[in-house]
């Protein structure tokens, strides 16, 4: 099944990215200005007013409340790292989940979310991470440890410690992160 595709819509589709690194630069797609003028809105209301959002007012949002993966979308989105996002950090952050339009590209946006060092890689650490944000309110850190360790050696497949786009592509199914990474503007 294919991902789900956000409401917005823009005039040109990207090119999926050739490799998630810490240099590489995301193009943004050229927007309507009605659509600008709707996401502006839309970040008012988020924001109520302010001139940024705090990761609390996404958790605010219908589309987002009660999604685990919202720390690591907003750390991803959080492109100064002061805490907030500004109006362009979320018309970018749109602008990304635009561009979600097929199961390729939500496992790279997926990838890079957890690729939290953007080594291009994900490490023990960061995959620990992630299972702490789908199950840490269901398993001991024990629980989770084992079941990190687990999976790292069944999906490394080069056995480096790491997980590569490919070996992660494997572990996870773009039907379960629809239901993550996705959400109607």
């Amino acid at each position: 099944m294919g991902a789900a595709e956000s409401s917005l819509q823009t005039q040109q589709q990207l090119p999926a990215q050739q490799q998630t690194h810490k240099h590489t630069q995301h193009q943004p797609a050229h927007l309507l200005p009605e659509q600008l003028v709707q996401l502006r809105a839309m970040f008012a209301r988020v924001s109520r007013g302010s001139r940024s959002a705090s990761i609390d007012d996404l958790r605010a949002l219908p589309e987002l409340a009660g999604n685990p993966m919202v720390r690591h979308i907003f750390a991803v989105l959080d492109v100064d790292g002061d805490g907030s996002l500004s109006v362009d950090e979320f018309i970018t952050a749109a602008q990304l989940f635009a561009t979600v339009r097929s199961d390729e590209d939500l496992y790279r946006l997926a990838f890079r979310v957890f690729d939290t060092d953007q080594d291009g890689a994900i490490g023990a650490e960061e995959l620990l991470a992630l299972l702490q944000s789908l199950m840490g309110a269901t398993f001991s850190d024990q629980q989770l440890e084992r079941v990190a360790r687990a999976t790292m050696q069944q999906f490394d497949e080069d056995g480096d410690g790491r997980l590569t786009i490919d070996e992660f592509r494997h572990l996870v199914s773009a039907q379960d992160l629809a239901s993550k990474f996705t959400f109607t503007l």
